[in-house]
């Protein structure tokens, strides 16, 4: 198992205000894609990989980062999802929106279409049949207010008749934005059977 730092996260962070990391989630999430391909390369050159299987997963904006992922490398064997967003575009305007209303958005609607046009390459609900038959693990709780549940769930309906991967959904209707034990536990039951 491998956990990359995103960009501006841990080790590669820098001296940043909350609004300007803000500011930047997406340039991150696009970034961390782009850095998985490298990641992947590098494990395939120190011959880690078992028949070439690597799979994808994350919490929150891992998770969303996986979604994107899978939209745009169809190497990746499969995913798990624990709070993530496969609708991007949407996420991106609802969240934009949101620091425009606080104060903490500053800039044109000329650049913001761009970053939402920037999105729509790795936005999963676009084109759900990337997935091909790939497993998927969802987690999300229905109380969550950072990274609504709904996106996510569509995806599992459209692929739950279109897949003969396995795929499964855990929808907790008391939990928000936290992973409690027993999602952490259903994730690692379903790692353990598919990965």
């Amino acid at each position: 198992m491998l956990l990359p730092e995103a960009m501006l996260h841990g080790e590669r962070s820098e001296d940043l205000s909350e609004k300007e990391r803000m500011s930047k989630f997406w340039k991150i999430v696009v970034q961390s894609v782009r850095d998985t391909e490298t990641v992947y390369n590098e494990i395939k050159r120190r011959n880690w990989l078992l028949d070439d299987r690597l799979f994808v997963g994350g919490t929150s904006m891992g998770a969303i980062l996986t979604f994107g992922a899978l939209k745009v490398y169809p190497w990746i064997k499969g995913g798990i999802s624990l709070m993530g967003d496969p609708a991007w575009t949407a996420l991106a305007r609802a969240q934009l929106e949101g620091l425009k209303r606080n104060n903490l958005w500053e800039e044109s609607e000329e650049k913001t279409q761009e970053i939402l046009q920037g999105l729509h390459p790795f936005d999963l609900s676009t084109a759900p049949e990337a997935i091909a038959g790939r497993p998927l693990f969802f987690w999300h709780g229905q109380e969550d207010e950072v990274v609504p549940y709904q996106s996510a769930y569509h995806l599992y309906k459209t692929l739950e008749h279109q897949s003969a991967a396995p795929m499964e959904y855990h929808l907790d209707p008391k939990a928000g934005h936290k992973v409690p034990r027993p999602g952490m536990l259903q994730m690692t039951s379903w790692v353990a059977k598919y990965i």
